[in-house]
């Protein structure tokens, strides 16, 4: 969209998962794989900030190394997933802690016949049995 700012992603969960967290007004490059990074590197040069989505991996450590040695402006934001695998992990993850939370309160708010001890397995079966049936 001619910005002077890209994010680069490794893969296009990541790209999904960095929409939903930031929509930001930027270019954005989805990899798909680090080897399309080395084919295609000089297309960095038409940008002034570069921020890195990569995976908290040994190819990931290798491309953000790559692209900071060769360019300025570069930000590597897996700091902001850093216990995660990749920034969809790290979105599922966010979500999940969300939900559970969401599932407790709820359970808790039964009526006083139940106690959360009793309630919370059924549930939780109830709750699996439905993601497995639904698939």
């Amino acid at each position: 969209n001619g910005s002077k700012s890209v994010n680069i992603y490794e893969g296009f969960f990541d790209f999904l998962s960095g929409i939903e967290i930031e929509n930001e007004t930027t270019d954005y490059i989805i990899l798909n794989s680090i080897t399309l990074l080395e084919k295609n590197i000089n297309i960095l040069d038409n940008y002034e900030t570069i921020n890195l989505y990569l995976d908290n991996d040994l190819q990931g450590d290798k491309a953000t190394e790559l692209i900071k040695n060769r360019f300025s402006g570069v930000t590597d934001c897996r700091t902001k997933y850093k216990e995660h695998k990749d920034l969809n992990d790290f979105l599922i993850n966010k979500i999940t802690k969300r939900l559970w939370k969401q599932i407790y309160f709820s359970i808790t708010k039964c009526s006083t016949h139940y106690t959360l001890s009793t309630m919370f397995p059924k549930f939780v079966r109830l709750f699996l049995w439905k993601r497995v049936d639904n698939k």
